[in-house]
């Protein structure tokens, strides 16, 4: 965050208090008007006042409040450990970063750009919306037995031919 010099403002989902170190560190880099600790994320307001969602997620299944804020709209950058990521195209209706080498550096990369395309934000607003729109319940079931049959029938092969 201390290295992208656009004028934005960072919501960070936080639910304890901040240690003193991290207050410090907040200070020294002087991000105290960059940063914002939210600690309910369920309100209209909160998805009112954002524009792009970030999950740096190391392990995340699926990712359903990805989902949730692609319906409403908005954009999505997240880790490629997200499970949400097999339904997310990169620079098309959301944003997806490696987290598995140079995570950092390939967060503020993707970050950057999207700050720079900030003014083409509708059209990958759109695509978002949409993708959320037939990702309903029932699809989101088809697709978990889907992987789950996929996983056991490679299981299954791979017991057969030992």
């Amino acid at each position: 965050i201390s290295k992208l010099k656009e004028d934005f403002k960072v919501k960070i989902l936080y639910n304890q208090k901040l240690s003193p170190k991290m207050q410090k560190t907040i200070q020294k880099l002087k991000l105290e008007n960059k940063i914002e600790f939210v600690y309910d994320i369920t309100s209209e307001e909160f998805y009112k006042s954002i524009d792009c969602i970030v999950m740096p997620s190391l392990n995340e299944p699926f990712g359903l409040a990805a989902l949730e804020i692609m319906a409403k709209g908005k954009i999505v950058l997240i880790s490629s450990r997200c499970g949400i990521k097999d339904i997310i195209e990169h620079d098309n209706n959301g944003f997806i970063f490696d987290i598995t080498q140079n995570p950092v550096r390939n967060l503020y990369k993707t970050m950057k750009y999207i700050l720079s395309t900030k003014n083409d934000f509708e059209n990958t607003q759109q695509k978002a919306i949409y993708t959320a729109s037939v990702y309903n319940s029932d699809k989101l079931k088809d697709e978990l037995l889907r992987i789950i049959n996929s996983n056991f029938d490679t299981k299954a092969s791979e017991e057969c031919t030992s």
